[in-house]
Parts: structure tokens; sequence; C-alpha cells
């Protein structure tokens, strides 16, 4: 069973610069991140941000947009598209 997790808060001062430029929110449904992708906010989770490492714990895309991403480059790869060799 996959268990949503929701990282550490940041830290405040971290806090303070994201929610400044726009990249959290925070309303009634709690803490909020915007998609460095589709610049939709999604609960900040592993429900909707896959786990890095960084200031808050969480990828910078949700994880539709890391999906898609990653099934581009595959495609790229399978038909050699982006070779350097």
């Amino acid at each position: 069973m996959n268990k949503t997790i929701r990282p550490a808060q940041p830290s405040p001062q971290l806090y303070a610069r994201r929610m400044q430029s726009g990249l959290y929110l925070d309303n009634e449904d709690g803490l909020q991140k915007r998609c460095a992708c589709c610049g939709e906010h999604w609960p900040a989770d592993t429900e909707f941000f896959q786990k890095r490492a960084g200031g808050d714990g969480l990828d910078s895309h949700c994880k539709d947009c890391r999906n898609t991403q990653t099934a581009i480059k595959k495609q790229e790869r399978k038909h050699g598209y982006g070779n350097t060799h």
C-alpha cells in the first residue's frame, strides 16, 4: 500500500522566500507547491511530487509532468533523437 508522505517543513528562511516568489501557496487545503512545468499548485506531498534531495525534499515537477517528460525522452532514445554519436 502506497503511503502519502508529507516531507519536513522547509527552513523558515526558505519557506518565506518560496511564499514570496509564489512557489508555495498556503491555504485551507494546507501547503501547496507550484509545478515548474505546468504551473499548477499541488499539495506538497509525495502523492503529487516525487521525493528528491533538496530544500523541501520534493521534485520541482509534479508526477504527471515528470512522467510525461520521461515518456518523451524514452521515445526520443528509442528512435535515436538527441544522439550525439
